[in-house]
């Protein structure tokens, strides 16, 4: 599926002068169905890739694009706090997929890609999972080696909804899933998800890619990188960040997840895909107190000095990252200043820095 702004369709602006401005189709018949045409094509002064935060007006109406749902129209569910009860529908399974190393994840991405078997899939670290649902957990595997040797084992894998709109098509996909995991030489765990645990997982993951899964411990995490490119930019992203992270477990300047906490997922079967490298931490442990703030500068500065694409999550170290960028990318910040002084020289909706 595609990402955010390449979603939108035809919109309805407010402008800070009180014009209303009608993008895509919307201008011409009413209809918001088509983004760029017929009308006007405005979308990337409106959205862009962060889009102004209510500093360029208020945004009235908006159309995005939607995308096949196979399930069913309601999957009930029960809450209970972090926990969930549900019945997940029969024409959906979830795998783990075990490989070795981030080429190994890399050509897993363009293999499922490839293929467009998936309903989503994203690389997850499991030792990163283990600790978000057990903070003492990879202290403890210190103690015991054995125990650390299979997370380092399993510490790279991606998970991979299948949903299938019919027998033979679930039949296809999961062959070709199989062939994919025979031609990595990795393995699969997964399935119908019939255990309590599996159905969380797999419940979570629709409602929220996973997240509310990973981090709904009482914990403190920052995320980098973040930059949405090609497949191999965004695991050299990872891999980077891996590296500048290890110095920090090594002088306790963040919790130990074994180095690598990156979440990536690809978008639009696979022509580009999004990385974010994340960091556990805790505030008031006094050597982990800056760790936020220096773990972003050292991925900034790595992900400009070797082309890593992008300024993706580099924005969170503040003007001065965000000026380092746009000196070696087309001068993107001057270009959003202008903008802003042409549609708000008063800057009557004035919500980002100037």
């Amino acid at each position: 599926m595609g990402y955010n702004g390449r979603n939108l369709l035809g919109f309805e602006w407010v402008t800070p002068d009180g014009e209303i401005v009608r993008a895509g189709s919307a201008e011409c018949n009413g209809k918001y169905f088509c983004a760029d045409g017929p009308g006007p094509s405005i979308k990337g002064i409106a959205r862009g890739y962060f889009g102004y935060d209510g500093g360029l007006g208020i945004f009235t109406k908006a159309a995005v694009k939607l995308y096949n749902w196979p399930g069913p129209a309601e999957i009930p569910a029960e809450n209970r706090g972090k926990d969930v009860i549900a019945d997940m529908p029969r024409n959906f399974h979830q795998y783990m997929l075990f490989v070795e190393g981030w080429d190994k994840i890399r050509e897993a991405f363009l293999l499922l890609a490839e293929a467009d078997i998936c309903f989503a899939a994203y690389k997850m670290a499991y030792p990163l999972q283990v600790l978000t649902q057990n903070p003492m957990a990879t202290y403890k595997a210190e103690l015991f080696p054995s125990v650390k040797n299979v997370y380092e084992e399993m510490k790279q894998c991606v998970v991979v909804t299948i949903a299938g709109c019919s027998k033979d098509d679930m039949k296809y996909k999961l062959d070709c899933l199989h062939d994919i995991t025979e031609e990595l030489g990795g393995f699969l765990l997964g399935g119908y998800p019939r255990a309590h645990d599996d159905k969380v997982m797999l419940y979570q993951m629709l409602k929220a890619n996973a997240y509310c899964h990973n981090f709904n411990q009482s914990m403190t995490f920052h995320v980098t990188m973040g930059a949405d490119e090609s497949i191999d930019s965004i695991m050299r992203q990872g891999e980077e960040a891996e590296r500048i992270k290890k110095g920090y477990i090594k002088e306790d300047g963040c919790l130990n997840d074994m180095g690598d906490g990156a979440w990536a997922c690809f978008y639009d079967q696979g022509t580009w895909g999004h990385c974010e490298a994340t960091m556990l931490f805790n505030p008031v442990i006094p050597s982990q107190a800056d760790s936020m703030q220096r773990y972003s500068d050292d991925c900034a500065d790595v992900q400009y000095d070797k082309r890593l694409d992008g300024i993706g999550f580099a924005m969170f170290g503040g003007l001065k990252t965000v000026k380092k960028f746009s000196e070696g990318s087309y001068n993107f910040l001057d270009w959003t200043l202008r903008l802003k002084e042409a549609w708000d020289p008063n800057a009557t909706s004035d919500q980002t820095f100037r």
